[in-house]
């Protein structure tokens, strides 16, 4: 119930709508100028990997993370 009820508020499954909040806080991270590598910010933002992390990244912003850095 909890699952059908996070859809019907997001538009998302639980899974995509946690890795859009996580990829929103790698995205202000790299805003904030704070950090330096791929590596930091994924760790920061929850990602296991920054190889994940990139690849998620691309597929969501359209960027690819180590331009924007």
């Amino acid at each position: 119930q909890l699952n059908r009820r996070i859809k019907q508020i997001t538009g998302l499954t639980p899974n995509k709508y946690v890795r859009t909040i996580r990829l929103q806080i790698a995205r202000e991270a790299i805003e904030s100028g704070k950090y330096r590598t791929v590596a930091e910010i994924s760790y920061l933002a929850g990602f296991e990997t920054p190889a994940y992390f990139s690849k998620l990244f691309k597929e969501h912003y359209g960027r690819d993370v180590n331009d924007i850095l």
